[in-house]
């Protein structure tokens, strides 16, 4: 017999979808140059500043300078060698990380308050003042190309290669990939002149500081920032992608078990009506545990451990991508669901349980892009990467919530060709 005061135990809450946001936009920081937007939150005596740089790989003219240039920014200044640097870091108890992206590299700073303006000192001292070791350089390749050779042994790795080749074109920004003959071929001369030539704060710029910072800091902020900003000499460089057409690459190994599989093919871009819809049937498809392919080729199959779509939206390109891994024996098979499943949104109606689930799950998504000041400044910046502006998370919930199984089914026949999937097996 159940006891009436320990039901709530037994009946779940129903959920209830949340049809509007709150949250705050930030405010934009008042610079001379590019643009920097606070997210203020007092909770915790914390800041993190985020900068994004445009100095990644599309700005090279000797392939591997923008990530030989990152790698070699920690390794010594005309102030700190680069042991004393990385030890006033640890002595302060916060980081200074460096990746290089694509189009930008990524520049994070995070710390406690007191040590905020010790770590921005450190780190404009590696902008502005960093030697760039002909000695150092000869390690950072060694290490780097063991890390490449172990890469290249793992058929996920090379199937992302070839499937970003298909798409853009080997000699793209998008579709190149780092290979040890650039390590080799790379000259100190290219990484300083990648470095001068573009490594500055300029309009191009985008940057976040979220936490509890102060007046002091912006300033100390500004100051460093307005030390770093220089007229660039050259114009954004252009890239052409290849004219797409679908392809299916197979490279099999006699000593291997494993096949990686991707699929993809060209999409619409972040701009585009549809671009908001899409993204809810991406979701649907492969795009959390409680996907189409994940249900049905992980869960009922057993093919795979895991299966994903995605949708890559970037500044200059766009692409739907599916990937896995599987037994050699099961390949063909999972070949197969993945396009009977595309089949399935595209004829088939989502049925009522499956379509509230996948709802409730998009309308979280969408919350958690929002719901503290770090999540928003982290939506704000790739956002405005893409130039769209950070209120246009309200047209995302909107237009999910107006969705209905017709509309998605639409989009899946507009926006997904199998026809057009190029194939990429790597044993």
């Amino acid at each position: 017999m159940t006891n009436p005061s320990n039901s709530w135990r037994i009946k779940p809450p129903e959920i209830a979808l949340t049809e509007q946001l709150s949250f705050h936009q930030g405010k934009g920081l008042p610079l001379d140059v590019g643009r920097i937007q606070g997210f203020y939150d007092d909770r915790q005596p914390f800041v993190q500043i985020n900068l994004l740089i445009p100095a990644g790989t599309w700005f090279e003219s000797q392939y591997g300078a923008a990530q030989m240039m990152v790698s070699l920014l920690k390794s010594g200044t005309s102030n700190h060698s680069g042991e004393t640097l990385n030890a006033l870091i640890e002595e302060t108890g916060g980081n200074i990380t460096i990746q290089r992206g694509t189009y930008y590299i990524h520049i994070i700073v995070q710390g406690l308050n007191h040590s905020i303006e010790i770590l921005l000192d450190l780190l404009f001292d590696m902008l502005r003042e960093s030697i760039f070791d002909e000695s150092e350089l000869s390690k950072r390749v060694t290490i780097l190309s063991n890390k490449l050779r172990r890469l290249h042994q793992q058929p996920e790795y090379r199937a992302s290669k070839e499937i970003s080749k298909l798409l853009y074109g080997e000699s793209h920004p998008y579709g190149r990939s780092l290979d040890i003959q650039h390590l080799e071929e790379i000259k100190m001369q290219d990484i300083r002149e990648h470095a001068n030539q573009w490594l500055s704060w300029n309009s191009d710029c985008i940057g976040t500081i979220v936490g509890c910072y102060n007046r002091s800091m912006i300033d100390h902020l500004s100051k460093g920032l307005s030390r770093l900003t220089k007229h660039l000499s050259s114009s954004i460089p252009e890239h052409e992608a290849i004219a797409y057409h679908a392809k299916k690459i197979v490279t099999q190994r006699q000593d291997s078990t494993q096949h990686a599989i991707r699929l993809a093919h060209p999409t619409i871009s972040a701009h585009h009506e549809d671009a908001y819809g899409l993204r809810f049937l991406n979701n649907v498809l492969g795009g959390f545990f409680g996907s189409r392919l994940m249900s049905n080729i992980r869960e009922d199959k057993g093919y795979t451990y895991g299966i994903q779509s995605s949708l890559h939206q970037l500044k200059y390109g766009n692409s739907l991508i599916i990937g896995t891994e599987v037994a050699h024996q099961y390949t063909e098979a999972t070949l197969q669901e993945i396009f009977h499943e595309i089949q399935r949104l595209q004829n088939e109606l989502i049925k009522e349980g499956e379509w509230r689930m996948m709802q409730n799950y998009y309308n979280g998504l969408i919350l958690r892009t929002v719901n503290s000041a770090f999540s928003v400044a982290k939506t704000y910046r790739r956002l405005t990467a893409l130039g769209i502006p950070l209120d246009s998370i309200h047209k995302d919930l909107e237009v999910s919530l107006s969705l209905n199984p017709t509309k998605v089914r639409e989009l899946a026949r507009k926006h997904i060709d199998i026809d057009q999937l190029s194939q990429v097996i790597i044993a």
